[in-house]
């Protein structure tokens, strides 16, 4: 700095916050202490502000601002009753009943793109010696961040969590010889990592200590990392579809000095490098989620090998690849994203069953343990008010109310209601059933239905049907 000369740059500016900071002289600053005060600590205003060319752009930011407050997954988790965090285990979430159904939902989703795309699914430890990160370079520039552990009998032997998976997985490929025909080789893995985070970065579930990563290592020829990449896009496509997103790739190529492998191989994959998959959430901010990577120093490291066509050694090329990155950071953004409104194949609270009175409450918990098996439905048979137990639904977001009365009891079905719509009469709720499901509907027919109809509707959105791969391995 200074960034500008003169404030009238802009039509627009406002203050946003101050406080007070300590400084000293020895320390950097624009401006110097007056002689025979150097030693002296003096108390100064930190001054936060923004600033728009324009006064629209200035009232859009205000807009958006005031949106994001209403929005922020720390609240809507809260609210919602998903998760909480706990200032005696920082940086690690607890996660509750109705959280942690979307968080396994969102690993079926992974899990269904592993199996149509050659993934085998694999657990490896958390706790390693320093000795293995030593040979995979972690140790050398990575420490600082690592959660280091003493054991408590030998204080010399020097133990962390692990930070990520790549340098088991390597172990777990250098466990038997390979021959040029088992590759590719493709691991999985969702075990917990923990990365030591300072305690100002902490954010929410997009900073933490202890995360969820859909980590994935391809080890294969340099022939196959063309397709290997395109596969892995192509995966992430599906995903991203499926949750409503788009992605966007980003390219970064190989260094001008510093980079491993043979300058030959670089040029031959120079379309390959490393690709981030970036997206917007619904407040325009951009957020790093999946990535694919080429690695050909860990290999190396490692010592890994295949056995050629003729029986010669060689070094297989590491694709790290990561289809939602971080499930913690995914489900902050999709919180926000969704803004509590769950779709229904990720909703924790599928269907609420409200009986009229306490006489058809009966009724309604027959009808829960019916449809319980195919989705997550609740009831409410609480003694207060119908509009009272709607107005907290509201809260709770549930995708659909089903209210139970004399009629509903009398001819075995259910009035649905759509949580952001008014109850709609459907003269004939099956037909209209068969015509969603033909178009991969999400969506029950408002009005009355059968429980057999519900039951559908709710195996339907908790089945994941994955187009096959386009390229077979």
């Amino acid at each position: 700095g200074p960034h500008i000369g003169s404030t009238s740059h802009f039509a627009a500016l406002k203050t946003t916050n101050q406080s007070s900071v300590a400084w000293k002289p020895s320390e950097p600053a624009y401006f110097t202490a007056p002689a025979g005060h150097e030693d002296r600590e003096y108390k100064l205003q930190r001054v936060h502000a923004v600033a728009f060319p324009t006064q629209k752009e200035m009232k859009q930011y205000e807009a958006r601002l005031e949106m994001a407050k209403q929005r922020t997954h720390q609240h809507i988790g809260q609210e919602q009753k998903l998760f909480f965090l706990d200032a005696r285990s920082p940086g690690a979430p607890f996660w509750l009943p109705h959280g942690l159904r979307i968080f396994k939902r969102l690993e079926a989703l992974v899990r269904g793109v592993h199996s149509n795309y050659g993934f085998e699914e694999v657990k490896s430890p958390l706790v390693y010696k320093q000795h293995l990160w030593n040979t995979s370079g972690h140790w050398e520039h990575y420490s600082e961040d690592m959660t280091v552990l003493q054991h408590k009998e030998d204080e010399e032997v020097c133990q962390a969590l692990k930070p990520m998976n790549c340098p088991a997985h390597c172990i777990m490929f250098s466990h038997e010889p390979h021959s040029y025909r088992e590759l590719p080789l493709r691991f999985a893995e969702h075990s917990a990592l923990h990365r030591n985070e300072a305690s100002g970065a902490l954010s929410g579930l997009t900073r933490v200590r202890q995360f969820h990563q859909d980590d994935g290592h391809i080890f294969c020829r340099p022939d196959q990392v063309s397709s290997e990449v395109a596969r892995c896009l192509e995966a992430i496509g599906v995903v991203y579809a499926r949750l409503g997103l788009t992605p966007t790739a980003v390219l970064s190529t190989r260094p001008e000095t510093g980079y491993v492998g043979s300058l030959e191989i670089w040029c031959a994959l120079r379309s390959s490098f490393i690709i981030d998959i970036r997206v917007r959430d619904a407040m325009g901010r951009t957020h790093q989620t999946a990535t694919i990577q080429l690695d050909f120093n860990m290999p190396m490291r490692f010592e890994l090998s295949y056995k050629d066509e003729d029986g010669a050694p060689q070094t297989p090329v590491l694709i790290h690849r990561a289809v939602l990155g971080s499930f913690e950071r995914m489900m902050a953004l999709l919180t926000e994203q969704y803004w509590g409104r769950w779709p229904l194949h990720l909703s924790p609270r599928q269907l609420l069953i409200l009986p009229v009175s306490e006489k058809h409450a009966s009724y309604a918990w027959d009808v829960y343990h019916e449809l319980q098996p195919f989705g997550h439905v609740d009831v409410d048979d609480s003694p207060v008010s119908l509009s009272k137990r709607i107005a907290q639904q509201r809260v709770l977001r549930h995708n659909y109310v089903a209210v139970v009365g004399d009629e509903e009891v009398a001819n075995d079905t259910l009035s649905i209601r759509h949580r952001d719509g008014a109850y709609v009469a459907s003269p004939d709720a099956e037909a209209d059933l068969a015509r969603l499901l033909r178009h991969d509907m999400e969506q029950l027919p408002e009005g009355p239905a059968t429980v057999t109809t519900v039951m559908q509707v709710l195996r339907k959105a908790r089945s994941m049907e994955w187009p096959a791969p386009s390229s077979a391995r």
